[in-house]
């Protein structure tokens, strides 16, 4: 599957689009910048909270915020049709980044340098379902297509901080007191819920992405959860059902 095709993300249709939730989020962004790369659009990756250092192979660039913000032309310069700029607010370490301000994402859209942007609201620590902080996601304001993950892996799994990013927070959204495992409702409810997985999304084109379905068993449980999301009448644009890895 070309996941660019199947978002509908059309040459110069030229967007923001927003990357939020768990199981997935920096494959989804890796392989959507390299296939509209591939397509010859001009992408930036960033992120507006914190992610892992991008390995070489995913970018052509690399750019720091103090580097650019007096001096543009860097990155006007940096945007090259079929490449990849990497953006970054600054470095934590050296295997991690910190995230742009958000105001100067909606700033780089105005200046029409890109023809995609591509941004990683909120941070997991690399486990397959969360919920989001108070002040999570940080989605831009000039947003025009949320991108919600979660992994099927969770699947069967305790919700206990050792499964589940923001335990406390994820049991109070959604109801939950005794001990439970996460089951295709528990995430359906999680992506329906105002204040779960598309939480400052009002108002922007949606897609779910159920990620890791690596087996039969796992592609039906996803199917599952796609009917019972649909049948409550969600805005959500698509639901896609895959492997981000084997697809």
């Amino acid at each position: 599957m070309n996941l660019a095709k199947r978002l509908e993300i059309i040459e110069g249709d030229k967007k923001v689009i927003s990357i939020a939730g768990g199981g997935g989020k920096t494959t989804t962004m890796k392989r959507l910048a390299r296939e509209l790369a591939e397509e010859g659009r001009k992408v930036l990756v960033t992120t507006t909270t914190a992610m892992m250092m991008p390995e070489e192979g995913d970018y052509d660039f690399f750019l720091i915020e103090e580097e650019i913000r007096e001096d543009h032309s860097i990155l006007k310069n940096s945007a090259e049709s079929g490449k990849i700029t990497v953006l970054i607010g600054s470095m934590v370490r050296i295997d991690k980044v910190k995230g742009v301000e958000m105001s100067f994402i909606d700033k780089m859209k105005d200046m029409n340098i890109f023809d995609h942007i591509l941004v990683e609201t909120d941070g997991a620590r690399r486990k397959p379902i969360k919920a989001p902080r108070e002040d999570e996601p940080l989605n831009p304001y000039t947003t025009d297509l949320v991108i919600g993950v979660v992994g099927l892996d969770s699947l069967g799994k305790k919700i206990e901080e050792e499964n589940v990013h923001r335990v406390e927070i994820f049991k109070k959204i959604l109801g939950i007191q005794d001990e439970k495992f996460i089951d295709e409702e528990i995430v359906a409810k999680l992506v329906l819920h105002p204040q779960g997985l598309f939480k400052n999304a009002s108002g922007k084109e949606k897609v779910l992405i159920l990620n890791k379905a690596d087996d039969l068993i796992l592609r039906e449980r996803g199917e599952r959860i796609r009917n019972i999301v649909q049948k409550k009448n969600a805005p959500i644009k698509d639901i896609l059902v895959m492997s981000l890895i084997g697809e």
